[in-house]
């Protein structure tokens, strides 16, 4: 399977991670330790370099989109799991996505971002830059970003 063609089920393969995590406290605790914030980190890191000049290309950011601000609801329904999920660097580094937690500013500083980078995994990172080399998307966040990696 080629990666647009992976790109293209990933939308649907969260929903049902998503219904997954609805059906009680110990199922989403095991979609959680089995790396749902890692898999949303990865996407984040490949998000910008999806194109949207094709309709279908439009349409397909807009389901992952989708389908991850679901899974971020779901998953900060409960406040035992909410720590869990807002020290995860994803929450902090896709702009929007740390909305969810109480109380937290619309748009996450700069310092919050080094921090969340310099605690993600080394091959993120070097798939980040990856993607920052590729991408013509997400200026603000590309530009943030490049900051920080270039440290």
């Amino acid at each position: 399977m080629s990666s647009s063609e992976e790109m293209l089920v990933l939308p649907s393969v969260l929903s049902f991670i998503a219904s997954i995590a609805t059906q009680s406290d110990r199922a989403c605790e095991t979609v959680l330790e089995a790396g749902i914030l890692d898999m949303l980190l990865h996407i984040y890191i490949v998000f910008t370099t999806l194109s949207d000049t094709a309709p279908q290309d439009a349409y397909l950011k807009d389901a992952l989109r989708g389908a991850c601000r679901l899974i971020f609801g779901i998953l900060n329904q409960s406040p035992q799991r909410q720590r869990t999920v807002f020290n995860h660097p994803v929450c902090i580094l896709w702009t929007g996505y740390h909305s969810y937690h109480p109380g937290y500013a619309v748009q996450a500083n700069i310092q919050d971002r080094c921090a969340a980078w310099r605690r993600a995994d080394r091959s993120n990172v070097m798939r980040r830059v990856l993607a920052i080399y590729r991408s013509k998307n997400d200026a603000m966040d590309l530009c943030a970003d490049i900051v920080e990696l270039t440290k």
